[in-house]
């Protein structure tokens, strides 16, 4: 629940940034929610035990003006979001 929570906190500076980018509502879409385990490293052998969960969202956001692409990441990032990628240019 902790790890949820964290992760939803974050997510409406994020969503901010890409409203205050020019990025239409339409253009913003959540794709995936990810809980996963945080398992510790124990001796070879040895039991292993969860420590933690680590939760995350991918945000499909589509930007109709290229010359947006930098701006529009650098509002992410200073946004909190640390993990872009998967990015792709289509006509």
């Amino acid at each position: 629940r902790e790890a949820g929570n964290a992760n939803a906190k974050g997510m409406p500076a994020v969503f901010a940034a890409l409203k205050s980018a020019g990025i239409a509502d339409a253009d913003i879409q959540t794709s995936r929610l990810s809980l996963q385990p945080q398992i510790s490293a124990q001796k070879p052998g040895g039991p292993t035990q969860i420590t933690g969960y680590q939760a995350s969202n991918r945000v499909v956001v589509r930007l109709r003006d290229v010359a947006k692409v930098a701006s529009t990441i650098d509002a992410l990032t200073g946004a909190g979001a640390n993990d872009i990628g998967g990015i792709r240019f289509t006509v």
